[in-house]
């Protein structure tokens, strides 16, 4: 879970809410635009320095990351060998760019730095509290709804997942690789489908026979202090001389 560690002390837990994702979500967005080594650097860095004020532990940080790096890993590879140029080297019948590495190299820190303040904004709050800070933001109330129940039962799915698989196995069904042997698998998520409906309805019924509203309420009310206007200040500072930093080296040039 994302926000496992949400109840931690540390000067992002305890910032405003709805100052965070402000200005959390603008430094994504400035770091996700800069393309300048020296603006993508110093928003790494800054990305650095958010991940541990947050004192969310390294271990967790690395176990989030580990997918995501899997996959730009794949993608920077076709990158370094297709984007053309001036070759830096070749190898039978690859050749690495040097503009390739160079535009690698840029959006792997990019993205890198993106992701660890997604989990600094993630991690150091629990996930409803951020939904209803969208929804002072004025995000529609029925995708937080959406958004809080997929979160909540994603994990009963794959909980429901694993005991399938574990009960096949019990009656002496064979998992097997390969496409002929996918008929097992095809029936576990046919009925892992077919209860997942039925869950759907079933916590349809119990919500409206509660008279939910379409809002998920909680007892956290927003008041923020001269110090989260202090530290969301600071985080959009931060942001402004990122992209001071890009388009002052564009002038420049």
């Amino acid at each position: 879970m994302i926000d496992r560690y949400a109840n931690l002390d540390s000067p992002l837990h305890s910032l405003d809410p709805r100052w965070k994702l402000l200005s959390l979500f603008i430094l994504i967005l400035v770091c996700a635009s800069v393309n300048s080594p020296p603006a993508v650097f110093f928003a790494a860095g800054a990305a650095v320095i958010i991940i541990i004020l947050s004192r969310v532990p390294v271990r967790f940080v690395f176990h989030t990351l580990k997918a995501p790096f899997i996959l730009l890993i794949v993608m920077i590879f076709f990158l370094v060998i297709t984007s053309g140029g001036r070759p830096l080297f070749g190898l039978a019948f690859i050749t690495v760019y040097i503009d390739g590495l160079r535009m690698a190299a840029i959006i792997c820190i990019k993205a890198l730095s993106i992701m660890l303040i997604f989990i600094a904004l993630f991690g150091t709050s629990r996930l409803n509290i951020i939904m209803k800070a969208l929804s002072y933001f004025g995000f529609p109330r029925i995708l937080t709804g959406l958004l809080l129940s997929t979160y909540r039962y994603i994990f009963l799915s794959f909980e429901d997942l694993e005991k399938l698989f574990v009960a096949a196995r019990l009656r002496g069904l064979t998992l097997r690789k390969g496409i002929g042997n996918t008929g097992t698998t095809v029936n576990i998520l046919a009925t892992l489908l077919v209860r997942s409906y039925e869950q759907s309805e079933r916590t349809y019924v119990a919500m409206y026979l509660r008279g939910f509203s379409g809002e998920f309420r909680t007892l956290e009310e927003f008041k923020a202090k001269p110090i989260d206007h202090a530290k969301g200040s600071a985080l959009l500072i931060v942001s402004a001389l990122v992209l001071f930093l890009e388009y002052f080296l564009r002038l420049k040039r």
